[in-house]
């Protein structure tokens, strides 16, 4: 899996025990982004923990689908963290996440799952439990002018 900056493999991200990957979709001068379920003002990137067997890329592609009822074509992997860095699931574990950014997306907003999900500016992620992570994100998009 070629990242901007990092080459790696799936299996060089195995140190921790919990695996994540999530989705950064570009429109224009918005992200895709879903709620924590428990507090509608904390938004974040759509994503979530990998499955058995599953890879970074099919987790995120399950989990945005789940999330939010878009479907996407290409997605490039931007970035990955391992350890405290990346958490992007809320528990007391080191994560390793792997982040996918996209502007090939397609399908409306339809989604089960309790919170909410919005098209929001780069910068409302920065406000989440995960701020460190997603700061992280956006200055690599913006160190690569993907936004």
């Amino acid at each position: 899996m070629n990242l901007y900056g990092t080459i790696f493999s799936e299996k060089s991200l195995g140190k921790y025990p919990v695996k994540a990957s999530c989705v950064f979709i570009k429109n224009c001068d918005r992200v895709l982004s879903v709620s924590r379920k428990n507090n509608c003002h904390d938004k974040g990137l759509p994503g979530g923990k990998v499955e058995n067997n599953e890879t970074y890329e099919e987790c995120a592609r399950r989990e945005l689908l789940e999330e939010t009822g878009i479907k996407v074509g290409k997605l490039i992997p931007i970035f990955s963290a391992c350890g405290d860095t990346g958490k992007m699931c809320v528990s007391d574990r080191d994560c390793n996440t792997v982040t996918f950014f996209t502007t090939d997306f397609f399908g409306e907003i339809d989604t089960a799952e309790n919170g909410s999900v919005e098209w929001i500016h780069f910068d409302g992620i920065k406000n989440s439990v995960f701020q460190k992570y997603n700061s992280k994100v956006l200055e690599i998009l913006r160190q690569n002018c993907l936004i």
